[in-house]
């Protein structure tokens, strides 16, 4: 999991090209050494491929240092 800032050079306010797929709007709960919160997905960036997600500065910093620049989490839908 990364970060972004979603006024900022990847966020939509800077017209990145995404992609509105069949998750976007529903609620996934997010897992990392014992604490838990939940985001929801708002796009898929085009042309990106894997596993990983990017979040918020909120929603990452309830899960870690906003120091690291990525960490692995677990997650579910909600």
């Amino acid at each position: 999991m990364t970060y972004y800032d979603p006024k900022g050079s990847l966020g939509p306010a800077a017209g990145v090209t995404s992609v509105a797929t069949k998750s976007c709007g529903k609620t996934m709960r997010i897992h990392r050494d014992g604490k838990t919160t939940t985001a929801k997905v708002v796009d898929k960036c085009k042309g990106y491929a894997g596993d990983s997600i990017n979040v918020t500065k909120a929603v990452f910093d309830d899960l870690a240092d906003l120091n690291l620049d990525r960490v692995q989490v677990t997650r579910e839908w909600a």
